[in-house]
């Protein structure tokens, strides 16, 4: 075989080559909860990887009072500069009204994933994306369980999680891919019912991206489907790697995403901007908070956690007029509902640690023998108490409690300030 010849096989061989493998990369974040800093930060380090397919899985702009202000928009704007390509909401989200939702969500250039359904936006169940020749259909949900208080979400219709996921896989089906994904703001669970045990009859599911637990997961294998999960708050983002080699092999590999210490120039520019705009409407006078308004709050989140008592861990509430950045600012969305089993004696013990000012008060408040003890703290202040330190196991509320209870906090909030 001459030179000439060996070329164009060689050149065959290596096309019929190209043909068969291809490879994709997948950039994911989730509960940013505005975290505009952090994101900032985040973004130069997703900016190196421009090919990659960009997907935020929810709890986008909850928790930032200029974006409480703004219906999100910055946030929103800040996706849309760095050009991802899938959102899906969070339940914080679905707090905005109909109106403003839907206005909010039109602005993402995008496409927007979920099994819900409301008039005046496209929302779809899955999307096929091709990228370097590996195509990838991509299954985007969030977790019914958000749902099942209609108070919160009296204007969006929900398919029922499973039969969405059959409706997309058996559309799936019918058109070539390299790997299926499932994208949830719903932690690694199924309403309650074990995602391995809704796997294995779906064996499709190459890879399982999450959210919603604000929990970090850099990799966990459950069978052959991997599962992995963003930090809350922009603190990382999970960067996932798929390649197709001869036949229908697939390898995955994936790793957390750190934000750099230089902030991405444009964004901060959008933040920077959003806040000029609205710096009238978080500087106007908003609430003056009235005496009994710390009592009244904890008689909320007792009477909807069935707690036997409770802690509200605030800085000391000043008396006088608030505006509205003040008054978000006195309840930092990293605040955590917990509940723990304690003594009477672990309980009073605890409220002089945290509240010396009113020891008694908490301490009659709490019955003799086992106490079920609500907490509302930061990891940081928990890890500094003496009293939980070691032998305690915490139970973080699930995502429905959290929700029903901090509505009612938040109505607390809005009835006894004046």
């Amino acid at each position: 075989m001459n030179r000439k010849h060996l070329a164009a096989v060689t050149g065959i061989l290596l096309c019929a080559l190209q043909l068969c493998s291809g490879e994709i990369q997948l950039i994911a974040t989730c509960d940013i909860h505005g975290n505009h800093k952090n994101f900032a930060r985040l973004a130069t380090a997703i900016n190196n990887y421009p090919e990659a397919v960009k997907i935020d899985i929810g709890d986008l702009f909850h928790g930032n009072a200029l974006e409480d202000v703004s219906s999100g928009t910055p946030m929103i704007a800040a996706l849309n500069t760095l050009k991802y390509d899938i959102l899906i909401p969070g339940n914080h989200e679905f707090e905005l009204p109909r109106e403003e939702f839907i206005e909010t969500y039109r602005q993402f250039g995008g496409s927007i994933l979920g099994q819900f359904k409301i008039k005046g936006l496209k929302v779809a169940q899955w999307r096929l994306i091709e990228r370097n020749g590996f195509r990838c259909a991509i299954i985007g949900m969030s977790d019914n369980g958000i749902y099942r208080d209609r108070r919160f979400y009296p204007h969006i219709r929900i398919i029922d999680e499973i039969t969405a996921l059959d409706n997309a896989l058996s559309e799936i089906r019918k058109v070539k891919t390299d790997a299926v994904v499932l994208i949830r703001h719903g932690g690694d669970y199924f309403s309650g019912v074990p995602a391995g045990r809704i796997l294995y009859r779906r064996p499709e599911i190459d890879l399982v991206i999450c959210g919603h637990t604000h929990k970090e997961i850099a990799g966990l294998r459950r069978g052959r489907t991997l599962f992995v999960q963003p930090g809350a708050f922009a603190e990382s983002a999970v960067l996932v790697t798929m390649q197709k080699k001869s036949g229908k092999t697939l390898f995955i590999r994936s790793r957390l995403l750190r934000p750099e210490r230089v902030q991405d120039k444009q964004i901060r520019a959008i933040f920077n901007q959003a806040q000029k705009h609205y710096s009238a409407a978080l500087d106007r006078n908003a609430v003056k908070i009235s005496g009994d308004f710390a009592g009244r709050s904890l008689a909320a989140l007792k009477k909807f956690s069935g707690a036997d008592c409770a802690v509200l861990d605030l800085p000391e509430l000043p008396q006088k007029m608030l505006s509205y950045r003040d008054f978000l600012n006195l309840f930092p969305y990293r605040n955590q509902l917990l509940t723990i089993e304690c003594t009477l004696k672990e309980y009073q013990d605890f409220c002089r640690e945290r509240v010396p000012a009113r020891r008694k008060r908490f301490a009659s408040a709490a019955p003799e023998g086992k106490v079920n003890l609500i907490l509302v703290l930061n990891t940081f202040q928990l890890s500094r108490s003496k009293v939980f330190k070691a032998n305690h196991r915490f139970r973080l509320l699930s995502g429905i409690e959290r929700d029903i209870i901090q509505k009612e906090f938040d109505d607390a909030k809005t009835l006894h300030c004046r």
